[in-house]
């Protein structure tokens, strides 16, 4: 309903005040209990309801980042999260994977691949358009370059995460369900290197309008690198 986007917006304006807290406080040697608290604390006082955000860190190479913990960050660890905020009974999640150290050379190619992969999706996220279509297009983006991509995608609103699109979760049932004006989506595809070692996501709140998505709140799609 287009007359909630305003509530979905500042949602997302407080989920991306979240990350901010998070990239300015994440250091080697932070506690994660005091980070995880902190930015929590960041997004409460802005109005959002408490609702717990998915935070994960970890050295690469070790298999999926371990959920948040009651231990210190370390230099190379990698930051995964998924920022959601509550307003006005509404859920808006926003996403950024974070580095602290010098991003790797070997993982910029799929770093590239998943920001103009999102720019892609926000051009061809457009009403009439049959969601299979859209799979497709993200689906086969990376093999243009050699590398594997994958869409992810969901609702959130007030918690109906349908249509659901995943790795797990291919959504053949909503293929020929077509995409709608004023529907928000949480947009973050998935890209992976071409040796399959490394992949990375990023994204957030989209609303379809007649031109194409339009994110809630300004941000700037890639890995933050924290030296």
């Amino acid at each position: 309903r287009a007359d909630r986007l305003p509530a979905a917006r500042r949602g997302a304006a407080i989920a991306a005040a979240g990350i901010d807290k998070m990239i300015e406080l994440a250091r080697p040697g932070m506690d994660e209990g005091l980070l995880y608290s902190r930015v929590m604390q960041r997004m409460v006082g802005l109005g959002s309801e408490y609702y717990p955000m998915a935070f994960y860190s970890g050295l690469h190479g070790g298999g999926r980042l371990p959920r948040f913990e009651d231990r210190t960050l370390q230099s190379n660890y990698r930051i995964a999260n998924e920022v959601d905020a509550v307003f006005g009974g509404l859920i808006a999640q926003e996403q950024q994977p974070i580095f602290l150290g010098v991003i790797p050379e070997a993982w910029k190619p799929a770093i590239e691949l998943q920001r103009d992969m999102y720019y892609a999706a926000l051009e061809h996220l457009t009403p009439g358009r049959p969601f299979g279509e859209f799979m497709d297009l993200i689906n086969g983006f990376g093999a243009k370059r050699g590398m594997k991509s994958q869409l992810l995608m969901h609702g959130r609103g007030y918690g109906d995460d349908g249509p659901l699109f995943t790795p797990q979760n291919h959504g053949a049932r909503n293929r020929e369900l077509l995409i709608e004006k004023d529907c928000v989506f949480i947009v973050k595809p998935i890209a992976h290197s071409a040796d399959g070692t490394f992949d990375t996501s990023w994204g957030g709140c989209v609303l379809v309008t007649e031109s194409g998505g339009k994110p809630l709140v300004k941000r700037t799609p890639g890995m933050v690198e924290i030296i």
